[in-house]
């Protein structure tokens, strides 16, 4: 038995030392929605930059407080990206939860509420939403109203709710891998939520977005709806 403990062990070593996406690489629609999901993802990391020069309120601890919980969520969301790449959808969708959470925790620093002492998520989604910035504004209600649904699926794979929540992979050596109705699914979930971080941050934050360099602002501004740039020119 402790031969075949040490074999196990060796096989495992050599598996993470050759991890490789190389292979699933060659598929060219999982490069292709790998590329899509950047696209959303990017403004963020436009926005993120651009706080710490053109913040958005006058108090020094909201910014960095609030910065410091949009940096965690975008690190959240970079990590899903990674895990839905690798084939990890599950682990994936767990991660944008995660990312989804700290970034309503923004929404609720936004607007100056205490919620970094809330215990449950649910306290904290019934108080975001019935904050200024979220209820009078429609675009900004619709776009909550998303990710509030986006939310709701992503606690069935912390639940495993059913089979569909369920990885159902003992082996490590079944990864990397590429499921095209899995990865496609997920990578929608990313795309969901990254789009509507940045559709809020224009809204609750207008400084630090009409701040940007104009090809940054061009950049963040072609991610938006129609509905919500008019009139947002440089």
């Amino acid at each position: 038995m402790k031969a075949l403990k040490r074999t196990a062990q060796v096989e495992l070593l050599n598996f993470l030392s050759e991890f490789n996406l190389a292979e699933i690489l060659k598929h060219q629609q999982l490069k292709d929605r790998i590329v899509r999901t950047f696209r959303f993802y990017y403004p963020l990391l436009l926005l993120e930059n651009e706080l710490s020069v053109h913040p958005q309120w006058p108090q020094k601890s909201k910014v960095e407080q609030f910065q410091l919980y949009l940096r965690e969520a975008i690190s959240d969301i970079c990590q899903a990206i990674v895990l839905t790449a690798s084939g990890f959808y599950k682990p994936a969708q767990l991660t944008l939860r995660s990312g989804l959470e700290n970034w309503l925790r923004c929404l609720g620093l936004a607007e100056d509420q205490v919620v970094l002492t809330l215990k449950s998520v649910f306290e904290l989604i019934e108080l975001v939403k019935s904050i200024p910035a979220i209820s009078d504004n429609k675009f900004a209600k619709e776009y909550f109203s998303t990710l509030r649904n986006r939310y709701a699926l992503l606690c069935g794979f912390v639940h495993t709710s059913n089979a569909s929540h369920m990885a159902l992979t003992t082996v490590a050596g079944a990864y990397p891998r590429y499921l095209k109705t899995e990865a496609a699914e997920t990578f929608s979930a990313i795309d969901e939520v990254c789009s509507r971080m940045v559709y809020l941050f224009c809204i609750i934050a207008p400084k630090t977005f009409r701040g940007l360099h104009h090809s940054h602002f061009d950049i963040v501004s072609d991610a938006l709806p129609k509905k919500l740039k008019a009139g947002w020119t440089k």
